[in-house]
């Protein structure tokens, strides 16, 4: 996730590729983007998703919607946030082809079960920085454990649970 964050920080564009709950959990927690592209099957879901956020949690910057099938060119983009059932083990496919993941693309992907999944393998393949849906699981946890006890979060040991509660040892 460090790698992650290094290049997808403010001032990024973001598309983000599911409009189910997920990503009103997710955001907040990872950046702050400078433009977001809502996708989705259906793009009256993701129209509905940018309606819900209003005056989203990132002041100034313009969301745009459509359906992930439209997503021809991700060339403009630094990141892409899975949030969306493909990639889970009952639906193994990838929200988009590989052709349109390009070496600077930061390509994250909330799906914990299987780790790797097939966006995430074609991303390492095409060159992109990765997260997989542990360590954003692992990121959350730890920023909660810091807001809600003013402390440190005990990296390592969350790593630990975080693993057996997954199944990754």
């Amino acid at each position: 996730m460090a790698a992650s964050r290094a290049k997808a920080e403010k001032g990024s564009r973001v598309v983000l590729v599911g409009a189910g709950g997920e990503p009103l959990g997710r955001w907040p927690m990872v950046w702050w983007p400078r433009e977001c592209h809502l996708t989705n099957r259906t793009p009256e879901r993701a129209e509905a998703l940018a309606d819900a956020l209003g005056q989203h949690p990132f002041p100034g910057a313009p969301v745009t919607t459509g359906a992930v099938t439209g997503l021809l060119d991700l060339t403009r983009d630094d990141a892409s946030v899975n949030c969306a059932s493909a990639g889970m083990e009952d639906a193994p496919a990838s929200p988009f082809a590989e052709e349109l993941l390009h070496p600077w693309l930061v390509v994250m992907d909330i799906v914990y079960s299987p780790l790797t999944t097939q966006l995430l393998a074609a991303a390492e393949r095409r060159g992109c920085a990765t997260a997989d849906g542990a360590r954003i699981l692992q990121f959350q946890a730890c920023r909660q454990f810091e807001v809600c006890t003013s402390a440190v979060p005990p990296g390592p040991e969350m790593d630990q649970v975080l693993s057996r509660g997954i199944g990754s040892d």
